[in-house]
């Protein structure tokens, strides 16, 4: 029974060191959890957190001033109709977009989705990964927030069931803080060839028209191209030390068994 408990315990906390993701506030009020501890990074145009296991490449992307003259727009908006509101909020996305998979060269499924008062958008898509040079799925949520574009994306460096999981975890957890974790889709897809601009120029000049490079908040393909294989992961420092803990715990655990064995059997003497 006291092996059984030992045993139970060790499993419990192995689960919970090795298992147990990063939760990140990645802008105000937004919320995203990372497999680990993630990289910052920032520039002038854009801030970014990195992360990834054997699986996936994770990135969140917050991209500045992606509405030109934002004061005077959130003046401008008050003036405006819920349908050139959203006509602004669709040509601000679909732009963005556009200009994601026109950089990469590729062709997407995309959806509209909403957490809690921002709206975005899904996307599906392939890519050649650098690292591989294998062309890999990527998944990305895209969500307006005030003047900045907050890009939250997946990118498969294995095709295997694990990876779709772990890209569900990520994903699924995006929130915001009047809102649980969880997308609210909307199923109907929108092929990249049919979006269409807004010609409202009330409308049109509030979307900076800024190139992909521009966005990026740090160069995805270096860091791809240097991506490390799990043989060289095992070596990193943060996992060394979770080994470490572990080890510590189950020699812990071992001990104590022996120490009641020992007690139960000088008990068992004595009578």
């Amino acid at each position: 029974m006291k092996h059984t408990l030992v045993f139970s315990v060790f499993i419990f906390l192995a689960i919970s060191i090795f298992g147990q993701g990063i939760k990140k506030e990645v802008e105000n009020g937004i919320f995203v959890t990372f497999p680990s501890t993630p990289e910052y990074q920032t520039t002038a145009e854009a801030s970014s957190y990195t992360a990834k296991t054997t699986n996936c490449y994770y990135m969140v992307l917050i991209q500045r001033n992606a509405i030109p003259n934002y004061a005077e727009f959130v003046k401008a908006e008050k003036t405006w109709t819920e349908a050139q509101k959203k006509q602004f909020r669709d040509a601000l996305l679909d732009n963005a977009v556009k200009g994601k998979l026109d950089y990469t060269g590729s062709k997407g499924n995309i959806s509209n989705v909403k957490i809690g008062d921002y709206y975005g958008r899904n996307v599906e898509y392939s890519a050649i990964n650098p690292a591989t040079g294998q062309k890999g799925k990527r998944y990305l949520v895209m969500l307006s927030v005030r003047d900045r574009l907050v890009t939250f994306e997946c990118m498969f460096l294995q095709n295997i069931n694990s990876t779709i999981l772990e890209k569900d975890e990520f994903i699924n957890s995006i929130s915001t803080s009047n809102q649980k974790s969880g997308l609210s889709n909307n199923p109907v897809l929108n092929p990249i060839n049919n979006i269409k601009f807004s010609d409202n120029p009330d409308i049109q000049k509030y979307i900076g028209n800024v190139s992909e490079e521009q966005l990026q908040g740090v160069d995805i393909n270096n860091l791809l191209a240097n991506y490390q294989p799990f043989s060289d992961q095992l070596f990193n420092p943060t996992l060394m030390l979770k080994i470490l803990i572990v080890g510590i715990v189950i020699i812990f655990l071992l001990l104590l068994s022996l120490f009641f064995i020992g007690i139960k059997e000088e008990k068992q003497v004595e009578k």
